[in-house]
């Protein structure tokens, strides 16, 4: 069970970067660190293991005569062949699969985990049976913890921190909660579900709509922005957001839009460029920007 996991990861990863067959699929894994018994996967294994492969990442893996009889990874019209969750479990594997290589090893550098992980169990089962989840929560607007009943929709990681999202049961508003603030958690006896009212709002594919980080307020609008050379290479590189845009680019800078909600997580991620990057439009938006840069500068009037 773990040598086909394994292997199913490592081809999958393996077919991200190129077309290979089945013999250069089998040279290759013989060479791989994962092949601990230095053993080919027999063809009808090989057929099996692709077959669970597509089944795990919601994937096809073809055999395509048009390319020399190589195999390939295809998806949806629309879609990478990979979708967004499952590159993130991808690559949680990779790391995983390195565990014996990194722990003993002086020249590797690592962030700290995500916090508040150790909910996520218990979130997962609320979810997964519709189930109430009983919080006692600390926010940092409130001197105290206080309890809340929520029936929880999904569950976001940004920025290192684990956030759960849903409906909070007295008031019927969607609530955001951080894993990290959670004092206790446990399951309700009781099957909670999203109200009429918020049923559609609240999932995945709605809530974020058009955001960025883990806010959602405001209605999106079309943000114009300009980044000086070198920051505008790496802003083309790794995107600000999946709407981003070229508008023009030069050899001293590059102007980009985006089509997102003028959140304070956007504001704070746009001002992380600090003077490589200045917004150019919408008006209203640029002027918000300068209010912010100028209330910065009076902390600075000694």
């Amino acid at each position: 069970m773990l040598l086909r996991k394994d292997f199913c990861m490592w081809l999958v990863n393996t077919l991200q970067h190129q077309n290979l067959t089945y013999k250069e699929i089998q040279t290759r894994w013989m060479n791989s660190p994962l092949n601990n018994e230095k053993k080919e996967i027999p063809q009808r294994s090989f057929t099996r293991y692709c077959r669970y492969a597509e089944s795990l990442f919601d994937i096809e893996i073809k055999c395509a005569r048009t390319k020399g009889f190589r195999y390939v990874l295809s998806g949806d019209e629309n879609d990478s062949p990979l979708k967004e969750i499952h590159q993130w479990l991808l690559s949680a594997h990779k790391i995983t699969s390195l565990t014996e290589r990194i722990k003993n090893n002086k020249n590797v550098v690592v962030e700290a985990p995500p916090t508040g992980y150790e909910h996520l169990n218990i979130i997962f089962d609320a979810i997964d049976n519709s189930q109430g989840l009983k919080i006692h929560y600390q926010s940092h607007h409130s001197n105290k913890p206080k309890d809340y009943i929520i029936a929880p929709s999904f569950v976001r990681l940004f920025k290192q921190r684990w956030y759960v999202i849903g409906e909070e049961l007295k008031k019927k508003q969607p609530y955001t909660f951080a894993l990290e603030r959670i004092h206790d958690i446990e399951l309700t006896q009781t099957k909670y579900f999203i109200s009429d009212e918020n049923s559609e709002m609240l999932n995945l594919k709605n809530y974020y709509e058009h955001c960025f980080g883990i806010t959602r307020v405001g209605k999106p609008i079309r943000i114009q922005f300009r980044a000086y050379s070198p920051q505008n290479l790496y802003i083309q590189d790794v995107p600000i957001h999946s709407s981003q845009s070229i508008l023009q680019k030069t050899a001293k800078y590059t102007d980009f839009e985006i089509y997102v909600r003028p959140t304070f997580d956007l504001i704070q991620e746009l001002l992380s460029n600090r003077e490589m990057l200045e917004i150019l439009g919408p008006k209203n938006f640029r002027d918000e920007i300068k209010s912010t840069i100028q209330s910065m500068l009076n902390l600075y009037q000694d």
